[in-house]
């Protein structure tokens, strides 16, 4: 088989897995049984038990968030792996003739699409990546993040952007807010960005190949 076919029609059976969503889903319900906890609280409870509770429900969240961003990476990883892949079997076969749709490397590939609103440097991706990556690694980092290098750095500038910051205990709840899911239960919102930049790679890329006359 059209080594490029084979390579578009993998891609596309990444995009209609359904593990991502079924991740998602009960990590999304979880979140709303933490929800229901702090609601339940009523006035007559000490406050140093509700500010217990709170605290321990709120943390909660930012890991079960931490858990998803995670699962989306893992997700977003195998589709970049198939772009990557395209490239080096193409370069092989046609050294003068590059691929335009997106460049070969993890950046250019996550850097491709609609940035996540005007006023933004990064993708929706490239935010869900860099968050993914925060979580992981947060515990090594040094507390002034000015003083970070590499990799950590670059990550650390892509989520101060949507408005994390060093010290703060909420920086998975604020970017969940910024890529649209506010109450934190819709995790199903980040497979829907992922989906939309998944398929709009695919098609791009089969109209650039099939505009070279590979398939």
């Amino acid at each position: 088989m059209n080594f490029y076919k084979a390579s578009l029609s993998l891609i596309r059976t990444v995009i209609h897995d359904e593990t991502l969503v079924r991740i998602l889903t009960p990590l999304g319900q979880a979140i709303e049984i933490c929800h229901q906890r702090t609601e339940g609280l009523t006035e007559g409870n000490d406050t140093a038990y509700i500010d217990l509770i709170i605290d321990n429900e709120t943390e909660a969240v930012e890991n079960l968030l931490g858990t998803a961003f995670i699962s989306c990476q893992t997700f977003i990883t195998n589709i970049v792996s198939e772009i990557i892949l395209i490239h080096k079997n193409h370069n092989k076969l046609n050294p003068k003739n590059k691929l335009k749709t997106t460049g070969d490397t993890r950046l250019e590939i996550l850097s491709f699409g609609e940035k996540l609103n005007n006023n933004s440097k990064y993708t929706s991706v490239q935010i869900i990546d860099a968050v993914a990556n925060y979580y992981k690694h947060r515990d090594e980092w040094s507390f002034n993040w000015g003083n970070l290098s590499g990799k950590s750095a670059k990550t650390a500038e892509i989520i101060m952007s949507v408005g994390a910051s060093t010290g703060c205990t909420g920086n998975l709840r604020m970017a969940s807010r910024v890529l649209g899911n506010p109450n934190y239960i819709d995790t199903f919102e980040f497979y829907k960005i992922i989906y939309r930049w998944c398929i709009n790679l695919h098609d791009d890329y089969k109209k650039e190949i099939e505009q070279l006359k590979l398939i």
